[in-house]
């Protein structure tokens, strides 16, 4: 018998245990599920892309020629529910040059940094920040200065392509043709200079190129080449030549349509003085060449940096002067702040501290008068039955002795005397009042304002489980404990 019913109890306790190890993690992994359930939005936007010349859009009213600068503009409508750290890219092709490592930020008109944009190794780069995830409706725009090279056909249509986050897309540009004989051979010295991206320090790495003009047999005499002498000066501050300067140069025997020089031979240069702020050097030029010497420079700051060149051939001196100025880029941004929902205003709970005035239990105290109960010393006066003893009047029974007489028995209602213990009923009497009062304070505690209850959250979930399985637990053993009795 009893091992039937320790097999029961073992069942009811087994049954427990499963209960607990299926509902319990349950619990957990219905949490976990929500907690994965946020995903960003995919980039699959692509943006609309505009190549602009003097702030126009290229055309054929609007033609573009080598070397000239350009402004490459795009255009972003986001979806909803971006993440910070997503990326769009915009290939760029090999007819436009743009100043690599350079980044710009793409901000409101309050401010806030919507995204960045960088450009390198060919690709534009643009990486969203935090910003996305607090607004909908975002737009993006933004703009980079190029420069398009001599890999175009003049007088045409060339179509250039990018890949804008994985959407090819192509723009047409009608281009034009050089003005003037650009294939001639250069007659002075000309120079021109660019600039990098600044490091982490703010140093900007570049060059300054002088172009010298060609050599003619009657400028070399009887010789087949001459040595020109060159001297380059910085005119402004934040620029300093890296000496020892590692300067090269090379020699040209024609152009090409767009002025570029073709057929180059390396030339050879010699820097005979070099300072932070003047170079001066010689270089050889061919007769029927022309040539080009490139210095290296330091930049610091935004500039733009300026300095001046003059060279000597064959006794006559040319000049010239430039301006090197840095490829700029930058952009807006724009969005709709989300709307928070009101759930934002349920802490309204917060103001369910209004339990704290629930102190009124404090007043439940009114069970101290329940020492009502204290008027029951009367019972002190229950010696009142000590009256009692009336009952001792009840002998008048013993004179039922007389049997013969019973007939009397119609006097023994002199028992309706003993309703005296009436008397005594009377203290018992109070005794009810006592006990009536008593449950009657209880009573009152009932009339507490009730606690506001909060929502459920599920927040208690485990605990009710928990609560459950240890209740079938301890009944099983309660009923294992009284079959055992038994």
């Amino acid at each position: 018998m009893r091992s039937r019913v320790a097999s029961r109890v073992l069942a009811v306790l087994a049954l427990g245990a499963l209960v607990l190890a299926v509902i319990v993690p349950a619990v957990f992994t219905t949490s976990a599920r929500a907690a994965d359930d946020s995903t960003c939005a995919p980039t699959t936007e692509s943006p609309d892309l505009t190549l602009l010349k003097n702030n126009q859009p290229v055309s054929a009213d609007n033609p573009v020629r080598a070397w000239e600068s350009l402004t490459l503009q795009f255009d972003f409508a986001l979806e909803d529910g971006h993440c910070a750290g997503q990326q769009y890219t915009i290939d760029v092709p090999d007819e436009l040059q743009l100043d690599s490592g350079t980044t710009w930020n793409l901000n409101t008109e309050d401010g806030d940094v919507v995204a960045t944009m960088t450009y390198v190794d060919g690709q534009l780069v643009i990486t969203l920040t935090d910003f996305v995830e607090t607004h909908n409706n975002v737009t993006l725009t933004g703009w980079v200065e190029t420069q398009i090279t001599s890999n175009i056909t003049s007088n045409t249509t060339n179509p250039l392509t990018f890949n804008a986050n994985g959407k090819t897309t192509t723009i047409q540009v009608p281009t034009g043709k050089c003005v003037g004989d650009c294939s001639k051979m250069p007659t002075t010295l000309s120079k021109w200079g660019s600039a990098s991206a600044a490091d982490e320090n703010g140093y900007r790495t570049g060059r300054i190129t002088l172009q010298f003009p060609a050599v003619t047999q009657e400028m070399a005499g009887d010789a087949d080449y001459v040595i020109a002498q060159w001297e380059d000066t910085l005119t402004s501050g934040s620029q300093a030549f890296s000496c020892p300067a590692s300067v090269s140069g090379t020699s040209y025997a024609g152009r090409n349509e767009w002025g570029d020089p073709v057929d180059g031979t390396t030339a050879v240069v010699e820097v005979t003085d070099c300072g932070d702020t003047t170079i001066k050097g010689t270089i050889r030029i061919p007769v029927g060449q022309f040539a080009r010497v490139w210095i290296p420079v330091t930049f610091q700051g935004a500039g733009p940096w300026t300095d001046e060149a003059s060279t000597t051939i064959a006794g006559v001196t040319h000049t010239d002067t430039t301006t090197v100025v840095r490829r700029d880029g930058g952009g807006s941004a724009n969005g709709e702040r989300q709307v928070v929902p009101t759930p934002t205003e349920s802490p309204t709970p917060s103001e369910s501290p209004v339990p704290s005035e629930s102190p009124t239990p404090s007043e439940s105290p009114t069970p101290s008068e329940s020492p009502v109960p204290s008027e029951s010393p009367t019972p002190s006066e229950s010696p009142t039955p000590s009256e009692s003893p009336v009952p001792s009047e009840s002998p008048a029974p013993s004179e039922s002795p007389v049997p013969s007489e019973s007939p009397t028995p119609s006097e023994s209602p002199v028992p309706s005397e003993s309703p005296t213990p009436s008397a005594s009923a009377s203290t018992p009497v109070v005794a009810t009042a006592t006990t009536t009062t008593r449950a009657a304070v209880p009573a009152a505690t009932t009339t507490k304002p009730a606690r506001p209850g909060l929502a459920r959250t599920g927040a208690n979930g485990l605990g009710l489980v928990l609560g459950a399985g240890s209740l079938l637990i301890v009944g099983a053993a309660m009923l294992h404990r009284a079959r055992a009795r038994e």
